[in-house]
């Protein structure tokens, strides 16, 4: 009888070793259920938009119906994808329908996963690096453009010299001491992220996101300085507390 994800991921959390560890991803290579798990719970473009929520008390009764635990495991990555990563589900009636997957799985360990997939840490012991390992390419890092430093030198009576050669014309814009922002829209739904793949998701970003819904771009990545009154402190506030400026 083939092992059940649920039973493989136990596997992993209990295996002392990365090289340990990928020899069970590669024996399961082919299970397309784990490779979901993975996907679900470490690509940093799949955001749930629920990070608090109440873990409702084991029911140990006996279930009406045998339901297979990969079944359990399948139906909830399909809600968590089709209902929270839309944005179908948001607020509370997220958090509800969040609580009431957990409250109808009738195994204790199947919770635990579930529970460690909608907030994105498996803790199992395997990076973004080693699941490329065995699946080229189903993680993609979270990357972002960043400036390169020009080498440069204070010369006496002339001021600041740029020493690295420079093809001119070239364009020059002001610094504006905001928040590094990226939106990316997916399939209509856009989320916020800040350089370093945090989210934002503060009210205070409701109207740039109806703003980039709206509009007739689609699958696209939009990079930018996210400025409230001029500085940096508000900036962040706007952004992170969601107070509209």
């Amino acid at each position: 009888m083939d092992k059940t994800v649920v039973s493989i991921l136990e596997e992993l959390e209990n295996t002392p070793g990365k090289n340990a560890r990928l020899e069970i991803l590669e024996v399961n290579r082919k299970n397309d259920l784990l490779k979901r798990v993975f996907i679900a719970a470490q690509d940093p473009y799949t955001v749930y938009f629920v990070n608090k929520f109440a873990m409702p008390a084991f029911n140990d009764s006996p279930p009406s119906h045998e339901v297979d635990d990969d079944d359990f495991l399948s139906s909830f990555l399909d809600f968590i994808k089709n209902d929270l990563s839309t944005r179908k589900l948001t607020g509370n009636a997220a958090k509800k329908a969040l609580v009431a997957q957990f409250a109808g799985m009738d195994n204790p360990i199947v919770q635990k996963w579930c529970q460690r997939i909608v907030l994105k840490n498996l803790r199992c012991g395997l990076q973004e690096s080693s699941v490329n390992k065995i699946w080229p390419g189903t993680l993609k890092s979270f990357t972002v453009a960043l400036a390169c430093t020009l080498k440069s030198d204070f010369v006496k009576g002339e001021g600041i010299k740029i020493l690295d050669p420079v093809t001119y014309p070239v364009r020059v814009e002001p610094k504006l001491d905001g928040l590094r922002c990226i939106a990316v829209k997916q399939n209509g739904v856009v989320t916020f992220y800040s350089r370093n793949g945090t989210i934002l998701d503060g009210p205070g970003l409701s109207k740039v996101r109806d703003v980039i819904t709206q509009a007739t771009i689609d699958n696209v990545v939009l990079d930018g300085e996210m400025l409230a009154n001029g500085n940096w402190n508000d900036s962040v506030t706007a952004v992170m507390k969601g107070r509209s400026k």
